[in-house]
Parts: structure tokens; C-alpha cells; sequence
């Protein structure tokens, strides 16, 4: 079992290595732009035996060169999560601007922190049960 844990978590772990050098570049490399909510995207999910539904904002902005570009933001809320017309920050891969992410804590780090956390935690507890006492 602690074999499995350590493989596992090693793989997980490196999967958390790429996704923060992959948001570490974009931050670094991205543009920095206003994005306008242009409607919401609505999403049907089952949350145990129930249903749900998410609301998911369409973000519209305009890339280095002009060019109008929509995305629809990965978090979803049971809630309308704010308003059309409503600007939000955005930041995009000039390369690839269907990268583009809302330029927020949630939007950039959560995913890369929760891996990191889930991959650290499975690492322990391998090497605890392969090497602890």
C-alpha cells in the first residue's frame, strides 16, 4: 500500500510542479487586461442525489491586437457571480488567448495549491508507511 501511495503521489506531485510553472509563466509572460461579463453559461450538476445549477460568466475581452475573444470562467456558483457589464481582470497567453483566465486567487492558484497539497499528502503518508517504523 505505501508503494502505491508514494507512486501516486509522486505523480500527482509532478502534475502540481507542471501546473504552477504553467501559471507561473503566464503570469509572467501573459497580458494583463479588463474583460466585461457578457452573459452567463448555465451548467446542470449532480451534487450527491441532487440536481444543481451553475452559473458560469462569460468574460469578453479585447487581445493586444484587437481582437474581441470570449471565454466562459471555470468557476461556476449556484449564484449568478456578478453582473453583465460587470469588468473583471483577465489574463491571457497573447499565443494562445483561449487560455485566458480571470486574473483572481481562485482562478490562478487554487487548482495548483490543491494538487500540491493532495500530492504532498499522499508522499507522507508512502513514505511514512514504506519507511516509517
Amino acid at each position: 500500500m505505501g508503494y502505491y501511495s508514494l507512486v501516486i503521489g509522486t505523480v500527482i506531485y509532478l502534475f502540481a510542479v507542471w501546473s504552477t510553472l504553467t501559471i507561473l509563466r503566464l503570469l509572467i509572460t501573459g497580458e494583463r487586461t479588463k474583460g466585461t461579463i457578457v452573459g452567463f453559461s448555465q451548467k446542470l450538476r449532480y451534487v450527491g442525489d441532487r440536481k444543481r445549477m451553475y452559473y458560469h460568466a462569460n468574460i469578453e475581452f479585447r487581445t493586444i491586437s484587437g481582437e474581441p475573444f470570449l471565454f466562459t470562467y471555470g468557476y461556476g456558483s449556484t449564484t449568478q457571480p456578478g453582473e453583465i457589464g460587470q469588468g473583471m481582470p483577465v489574463i491571457y497567453d497573447p499565443a494562445a488567448p483561449e487560455k485566458a483566465v480571470v486574473n483572481s486567487f481562485m482562478s490562478v492558484w487554487a487548482g495548483p495549491l490543491a494538487v500540491t497539497i493532495l500530492g504532498a499528502g499522499c508522499l507522507y503518508g508512502g513514505i511514512d508507511l514504506v519507511f516509517g517504523t
